[in-house]
């Protein structure tokens, strides 16, 4: 009969985001994720496999938690353009605050992405997340009169989507307030 797991998967695999945000995938050593988590290497493969398959259930589940805020943050009743400037706010007052730490989506999409396709088909699947929840929102934007009818939802939700990402990408090495509420300004004069 197998022993059972003396630790929660769940708070090593936030442990293993820490870690990756912090440092990549590349560069994050299996040494530095057992001290990170407190674990032997053996519970780490013997629960994971292997360091990219932990490093994808880490991506998953931050990109589960990373939705359920996201959801939050547009639901109603606010106006659905005022949710946008909140999640962007929020957005970079994180970056502000959190020093040496990229967003796990972005930072995986600009290493890894390209060459590994376990990682593309999850980041692909978050940005078309992304822009869907997005679209849905400018969609009933534009019934409630807030945006106007004649904008093109899908082309919003992308440039949308693609502020966030440029926001997160400027954040890694300037994290001046003053630069990120720029980039959230012209994002929302743009969105108008």
């Amino acid at each position: 009969m197998a022993r059972p797991k003396g630790f929660e998967p769940d708070a090593a695999l936030e442990k293993a985001i820490t870690l990756f945000r912090e440092k990549g995938y590349e560069a994050a050593s299996m040494q530095e994720m057992v001290a990170a988590t407190g674990l032997n290497c053996s519970s780490l493969y013997n629960t994971f496999g292997d360091k990219h398959t932990l490093f994808l259930a880490a991506l998953e589940l931050y990109i589960t938690r990373q939705r359920e805020e996201i959801v939050e943050l547009l639901e109603p009743p606010t106006l659905r353009l005022s949710a946008v400037r909140t999640l962007l706010e929020n957005i970079a007052d994180r970056i502000a605050a959190e020093q040496g730490s990229c967003c796990l989506v972005a930072g995986t999409a600009t290493e890894l992405a390209e060459r590994d396709e376990d990682v593309a088909r999850i980041i692909r699947g978050q940005f078309n997340w992304m822009e869907e929840t997005f679209r849905q929102l400018f969609a009933e934007a534009q019934r409630t009169g807030e945006l106007n009818p004649a904008r093109d939802t899908r082309a919003l939700s992308r440039f949308l989507n693609s502020s966030i990402l440029g926001l997160v990408v400027t954040g890694t090495t300037n994290r001046n307030r003053k630069v990120l509420q720029d980039i959230i300004d012209t994002t929302m004069i743009a969105l108008r």
